[in-house]
């Protein structure tokens, strides 16, 4: 009989254990998609498969979660997802994909409002950490949307998982909204982001005048 060719793609590529990856098996013989074939997935890794699906057209659909136990200084480990196809008639194919497992980092920011006032400024925090533990020596970027100014885009956490910018709004910011994301990466870790808003009263009003 004619060969099953089988391609293996996953969803997102680049996880922490215990996250899930969407895996999308291709199944065609001379490029036609072909249905009613047996999936048998694999890994070589330990993790859980969820169940098979058939999509149509030759396309099944499953999930697959890591169980590793990863150190928390960081690292990648390299996971195979194999997928083999079958069917009466028909000599059975393989395909395979590439999954990378890795501690994801966890942003959080700190903020003492949620509304300044145009002249005013104010300290932000941001807090990095992996499993609940703080996260030294990650390199931090700052960016604010139109309206914003930061006092420092870039820089490391210190032994807390800590870094600190100073925002103050733009005189022209008065009446929106304006955020501010910070992004921490590091290397052996996915990388983590948070976005904190800011609402910009105009000068005319103190903050205190806004609400109510």
């Amino acid at each position: 009989g004619a060969a099953l060719k089988v391609e293996v793609s996953l969803r997102p590529t680049w996880i922490a254990s215990g996250e899930k990856t969407n895996i999308t098996v291709r199944v065609t013989s001379n490029g036609t998609g072909i249905d009613g074939a047996t999936i048998a997935l694999s890994a070589n890794a330990s993790g859980s498969f969820g169940s098979v699906v058939s999509l149509g057209s030759g396309y099944y659909g499953a999930t697959f979660t890591p169980a590793l136990t990863m150190n928390a200084s960081g690292g990648t480990a390299s996971v195979a997802i194999l997928a083999k196809a079958s069917k009466v008639g028909y000599v059975s194919g393989a395909g395979q994909a590439p999954l990378k497992v890795s501690p994801r980092i966890v942003v959080a920011i700190k903020a003492p409002w949620d509304t300044l006032a145009v002249g005013q400024s104010m300290d932000l925090t941001a807090y990095a950490t992996v499993s609940g533990s703080p996260l030294a020596n990650a390199s931090v970027a700052a960016t604010t949307s139109t309206g914003g100014s930061i006092s420092a885009t870039s820089g490391t956490t210190d032994s807390a998982g800590s870094w600190k910018t100073a925002f103050k709004p733009l005189s022209s910011a008065g009446g929106t909204t304006v955020t501010v994301t910070i992004d921490v990466n590091k290397n052996g870790f996915i990388p983590g982001s948070a976005i904190v808003a800011i609402y910009v009263v105009p000068s005319a009003l103190s903050a205190d005048s806004k609400a109510t």
